[in-house]
């Protein structure tokens, strides 16, 4: 409870804490406010955490487990398409999808959000 006054602090949303005065915008992957994945995980690593390869593996069965739960409802999107489901001329596309997780003491991974309009 000590930080809950600071409400920038809590935030996952990158177009939120952007405009923190205590962002530090440095680009470099394992710096600043905005990180790379790979390099949040070699830290955990090197501060006596779980391996890097199983925080992935864990994120992963989290991401897939996400998944299979909207797959009904994309597929339902997807057959809606002009030319129906399955036809050879019917809709071909992707979406990029933004899940928020955190790790809790035990770094055990928990879905925070999932983001349909995610930053990049």
């Amino acid at each position: 409870g000590r930080n809950l006054s600071c409400s920038c602090m809590h935030l996952t949303n990158y177009a939120v804490n952007k405009h923190n005065t205590t962002f530090d915008c440095t680009q470099a992957h394992d710096r600043g406010s905005k990180r790379a994945l790979s390099s949040v995980f070699a830290a955990i690593e090197s501060a006596g955490g779980p391996s890097a390869e199983s925080l992935w593996d864990k994120v992963r069965a989290l991401t897939e487990k996400t998944l299979l739960a909207l797959r009904p409802r994309l597929v339902e999107n997807i057959a809606r398409g002009t030319y129906g489901k399955l036809h050879p001329l019917g809709p071909k596309s992707f979406h990029i999808l933004g899940l928020d997780i955190i790790l809790d003491e035990h770094y055990r991974p928990f879905l925070l959000e999932l983001n349909a309009s995610s930053s990049l």
